[in-house]
């Protein structure tokens, strides 16, 4: 539809995706956390991540308007990949400091 009517279209940017299962970033911190990988979470990557039934419902609201912009779909707070990977780990409980 976008290439049939691009002056009625809107667009969805989103940030770092973050659900239920088990993505990339959350195995990462799993292993890392454990200590069944070597390696590190930067702290100067920034990102605001979104969980993926927030992002679900922010696109079905997009989805059901009549918006034709840019819209910036993100969490409201700033992390660094190792804060997030602090608060996944302690949140599966395997948090060597905890």
């Amino acid at each position: 539809m976008l290439l049939l009517h691009p002056n009625n279209a809107a667009v969805a940017r989103t940030s770092l995706i973050m659900g239920d299962g088990q993505p990339e970033h959350e195995r990462t911190v799993h292993e890392l956390a454990t200590g069944t990988r070597e390696g590190f979470l930067s702290t100067d990557d920034f990102r605001c991540p979104v969980h993926a039934s927030d992002l679900a419902a922010a696109l079905l609201e997009l989805a059901s308007g009549d918006t034709t912009s840019v819209h910036y779909l993100s969490g409201n707070q700033a992390l660094s990949r190792h804060e997030l990977g602090v608060l996944i780990a302690r949140r599966d409980g395997c948090d060597r400091d905890s």
